[in-house]
């Protein structure tokens, strides 16, 4: 598929009115395209208005945040989104790249006062101890798994 169909796929998401179960299937278009898709997911983010488009299109590529560099910029940009539920899966999206240096842009977020100001704090602490489940088991119970469904080995 080329980066026009693709960004095509991205921005049918935005269209204003549709259900979120639509934006959602939209979303699912995208997964067959894998870790293509992440070639123009960046610049097409700036041009989402939609919170649940950047949200779908940020949740959509963390299963590569891991391997790919292009996921987790895209993490980073969506940290200084005007959503909580944005900012929110931008830094699932980080702590589960496990990528250090994304620390400094997360300690940023941590600093303000926000909702997601947790979720940063939790990004960071996965991130610094190398274990992405971290992220979810918030109270550190060693009980809570996340699994990322598609993401590479």
């Amino acid at each position: 598929m080329s980066e026009v169909d693709t960004l095509s796929l991205i921005l049918a998401m935005d269209e204003r009115g549709i259900a979120p179960s639509e934006v959602e299937t939209r979303r699912e278009a995208l997964v067959p395209l894998g870790a293509a898709m992440l070639d123009v997911a960046e610049p097409a983010y700036h041009r989402l208005s939609q919170w649940r488009a950047r949200n779908a299109l940020v949740y959509t590529a963390i299963k590569f945040a891991r391997r790919y560099p292009a996921a987790r910029q895209l993490g980073a940009k969506a940290l200084s989104d005007k959503s909580d539920a944005v900012r929110s899966t931008a830094c699932a999206l980080l702590a589960f790249g496990l990528d250090r240096e994304s620390i400094p842009a997360l300690e940023t977020l941590a600093a303000r006062d926000c909702r997601s100001a947790e979720d940063a704090e939790a990004a960071i602490r996965a991130i610094r101890a190398g274990n992405h489940h971290l992220y979810m088991d918030r109270r550190n119970t060693g009980r809570v798994r996340w699994n990322v469904l598609g993401a590479p080995e």
